[in-house]
């Protein structure tokens, strides 16, 4: 995903879904034969990375729980 996006709201649901199947993926991985990514990578690309991607306006268009 660019770091600036013209479409705010579209990006939000993009990563909103990615972060679900951060949560929830790891099963899915193990099946499909993938290594699941560590935790402490999933959080710094939530918390740290997504916070860089910004809207029409400059604003972060996600934020992490």
């Amino acid at each position: 995903m660019p770091a600036a996006v013209n479409d705010a709201a579209a990006a939000k649901e993009a990563l909103k879904f990615f972060s679900w199947a951060y949560e929830h993926g790891d099963a899915a991985a193990r099946e499909l034969g993938y290594v699941p990514m560590p935790p402490a990578v999933k959080q710094l690309v939530i918390t740290q990375l997504w916070t860089l991607i910004l809207g029409p306006g400059g604003e972060p268009v996600y934020q992490a729980n």
